[in-house]
Parts: C-alpha cells; sequence; structure tokens
C-alpha cells in the first residue's frame, strides 16, 4: 500500500534542496577542482585543474617520472562518492514519500549522514592533495567547494527527511 500521495510543502523543500546538492556537487567535479600559487618576482600565478585535466596529465607524465599524483585517485574517489551518494539520497527522497519501504527513514538518516562524511573527506584530500604530489602548495578550487557544500545540502536534506515523521 502507498503513502498517502499528498504532497507536503516540507518534502518539497527537502526534495529541492537534495536535487540543488547533487547538481552542485556535480558541477564542483566539472570546474577547476585544485589550484596552485607560483609567486615569482612578487608576481602570483594561480594555475588550477579539473579532475580530468590531472588525470590526463598524471597519464601524460607517469612514464617519465613515477606517480607524482599519487594522491589523485583517493581525491578523484571521494568526489565520484559524495555525487553518488547525493543522488541516492535525493532517489530515497523522493520514493520514500510513495513507496512503502519499512526502514526508509533509517534508509534516508545513513544515506544523508554518509553524504556529508564524504563531501567533508573530499574537501579533506582536495587540501592535502597538495602535500601527496609536492610540486607546489596545492589548495582547493571552487570545484571542491561546491562537492563539499552540494553533499552537505543534499545529506542534511537526507538526514532531516530521515528525522522527519
Amino acid at each position: 500500500m502507498a503513502k498517502s500521495s499528498k504532497l507536503d510543502i516540507v518534502w518539497i523543500v527537502l526534495l529541492a534542496v537534495a536535487v540543488v546538492g547533487l547538481v552542485l556537487a556535480i558541477v564542483g567535479v566539472c570546474i577547476d577542482y585544485v589550484a596552485y600559487d607560483v609567486t615569482l618576482l612578487n608576481n602570483t600565478n594561480t594555475t588550477s585543474y579539473t579532475i580530468g585535466e590531472l588525470v590526463d596529465a598524471q597519464n601524460e607524465v607517469k612514464d617519465y617520472t613515477g606517480n607524482i599524483y599519487s594522491g589523485l585517485g583517493g581525491m578523484e574517489a571521494m568526489a565520484i562518492i559524495t555525487i553518488v551518494l547525493s543522488a541516492l539520497t535525493a532517489i530515497c527522497v523522493a520514493l520514500c514519500k510513495f513507496v512503502n519501504i519499512k526502514f526508509a527513514n533509517i534508509i534516508k538518516l545513513a544515506l544523508g549522514a554518509l553524504t556529508v562524511v564524504f563531501a567533508i573527506i573530499a574537501i579533506i584530500l582536495a587540501y592535502t592533495f597538495g602535500d601527496v604530489a609536492e610540486l607546489y602548495d596545492w589548495y582547493a578550487a571552487a570545484g571542491a567547494w561546491l562537492v563539499l557544500v552540494g553533499g552537505i545540502l543534499a545529506g542534511a536534506a537526507g538526514v532531516v527527511a530521515g528525522l522527519k515523521k
């Protein structure tokens, strides 16, 4: 038996927040994710890369220099896991309104919490990437911050939906 199809404003807001979080996380992976500054003679030049550009650069130089981008795999994985968990959270918030699932609130709560945790790990790995690469002083660019904000928004929507009775 399906739950009541009456739409309430709280559910609509939670679903909208989860979808906005998902979109932000996807956009974050597509734009500049990490950057570094080079200062020479009091001139600072900032160079930034998307995750895709870093993967391409890694593939080009791996044969000559070894794996200087060893932190890239973890950083990339956490960003993608955050996107997947954000999508699952949004889907769960949407479907659990209409489909009677016995442990729906626990599932929404768990997915939301995991999304927030992985978003935080993704930003931490974006900052520690520079420590692993040891070439320049790397830091998180706009994309990493969008993944964090998107993951937190989607996760918070899942947690609130899980706590809502």
